[in-house]
């Protein structure tokens, strides 16, 4: 019998005796490239570099870190996982009360947070009666002008209880202002603290208004101006919507715009650097919360069809990261400095 045949059939007999034995400790062999369906992860590594792995049932769950050269924690049990992912359309047409009867249909059908889709007007701080809102309004998204609307938005909808996303930019700021003023009108209606459900409050906005220069083009102010309305907003959720992810740095747009990856990488750390060292000069978040600062940044990564070369792209983005906010920003808690991110395929082929 063929060398190479052996080693598959053993690999593959010691796989189905570790799926079907109980749980114990086992070493796997590397595997040829024609096993790598029976063992992700183990291809072509040499059986020293292969780390051991406790099976449970018909789960592997690795022992040490996805990256440990970066020190970054990785789950080795299955009570040590992370929830489950937040489910949720991107959505909002028309008018808030049909987006609000939109998303009270996919929240009785399982969906487990709200993505909200604004129009082109409230993007750039138009009001729907503008003339040079005239044909946009409602077309991308929902048309949210004032408090009136955001109450219609969310009608019947426990903001206490969700996770919403926000994706808006130049006007971030005011459409915080009043998704928390319906949030206090909520706790207040129901008796609760509100307070309390303030900094219970889960979500995002996306609060990228830098990437609207390179890319998308609906920023209202200059640059300076804009910075100054990130760090003020990132600055006063760490403290009052600790819960609140205050900015998602868009490197997705940048590659749509024509970008490569590496250069995807290059302005999306570029734009992280200048938010947390406005955040940090502002003077407005003490040293030694700075880590919690660091906690609730997240990202949106471009996922295109150079499929090992995006592979790369990510695992450079996550150790970059971990390096970036131990060494610039001295944030020693590895849970702090965890790359949080979401992923979008893009349309470019």
């Amino acid at each position: 019998m063929p060398n190479a045949h052996r080693r598959n059939k053993a690999i593959r007999a010691r796989a189905r005796n570790a799926i079907a034995g109980p749980t114990r400790k086992c070493r796997l062999l590397p595997a040829p490239i024609g096993m790598a369906h029976l063992l992700p992860g183990v291809r072509g590594r040499a059986l020293s570099s292969v780390p051991p792995v406790t099976v449970h049932g018909r789960g592997c769950y690795w022992r040490v870190t996805a990256l440990h050269s970066a020190g970054m924690p990785f789950p080795s049990k299955p009570l040590e996982r992370d929830r489950p992912w937040v489910m949720r359309t991107y959505a909002g047409h028309s008018s808030p009360a049909e987006s609000n009867a939109l998303y009270r249909r996919n929240l009785a059908k399982g969906q487990t947070g709200l993505s909200v889709a604004f129009d082109l007007p409230t993007q750039t701080g138009y009001d729907p009666d503008d003339e040079l809102a005239v044909g946009e309004v409602g077309k991308v998204g929902v048309p949210v002008t004032h408090i009136g609307d955001m109450r219609a938005l969310f009608d019947g909808i426990p903001l206490d209880e969700m996770n919403t996303s926000m994706t808006i930019n130049a006007t971030a700021m005011w459409l915080l202002a009043l998704y928390q003023a319906v949030a206090i009108e909520q706790a207040e209606g129901t008796g609760a603290d509100p307070d309390e459900v303030l900094r219970g409050l889960a979500g995002t906005t996306q609060n990228d208004i830098i990437k609207e220069y390179l890319s998308r083009g609906t920023y209202v102010f200059p640059p300076a101006p804009s910075m100054r309305l990130i760090t003020d907003m990132v600055a006063y959720t760490v403290t009052a919507m600790p819960k609140w992810n205050p900015i998602n740095i868009c490197s997705y747009h940048l590659q749509e715009a024509g970008a490569t990856p590496e250069q995807e990488i290059a302005y999306a750390i570029s734009t992280a650097i200048a938010v947390l060292d406005s955040v940090r000069d502002s003077g407005q978040v003490p040293q030694e919360k700075f880590g919690e600062v660091v906690a609730r940044i997240s990202f949106f990564v471009n996922a295109g069809v150079r499929f090992v070369e995006e592979m790369c792209k990510m695992r450079a983005f996550t150790q970059l990261w971990d390096e970036l906010t131990k060494e610039r920003y001295g944030v020693e808690d590895p849970k702090h400095r965890r790359f949080r991110y979401g992923v979008q395929v893009n349309s470019w082929a």
